[in-house]
């Protein structure tokens, strides 16, 4: 899942890892590295994984290949991504949705629930 390099005084950003595992053995299948802090949790769609930023550096909404973890699509929500996303169905059409937002934190951007349609098999 996700964690923090939080490097306080530093001299550089935060950078946040998600990672994958085997749940059978532990071990580590994959891991990507972005930038900003990984404070929401993710889901599964089929072959598909999403997570999201939820800083106000790199307020991004990532899809990722599970098997892999090569990124497959990004998006610029304009704001943190805090919650986890879901995934739903309407007519046979999938969805996955996540919130950006904050700004009564003191974050920047809006506060949107996003809403994407996932490919047809």
């Amino acid at each position: 899942m996700n964690a923090i390099d939080s490097p306080f005084d530093s001299g550089r950003p935060a950078r946040g890892y998600f990672s994958a595992f085997d749940p059978s053995n532990g071990e580590l299948v994959w891991q990507q590295t972005f930038e900003g802090y990984g404070q929401a949790g993710s889901v599964v769609a089929g072959d598909l994984v999403f997570a999201g930023t939820g800083s106000n550096v790199a307020g991004y909404f990532f899809a990722y290949d599970a098997k892999t973890g090569q990124l497959l699509w990004k998006f610029n929500t304009g704001a943190g991504v805090f919650g986890s996303p879901a995934v739903y169905m309407v007519n046979g059409e999938e969805f996955v949705t996540v919130a950006s937002g904050g700004g009564e934190r003191g974050r920047r951007g809006g506060d949107l629930i996003l809403s994407f349609a996932l490919p047809k098999p």
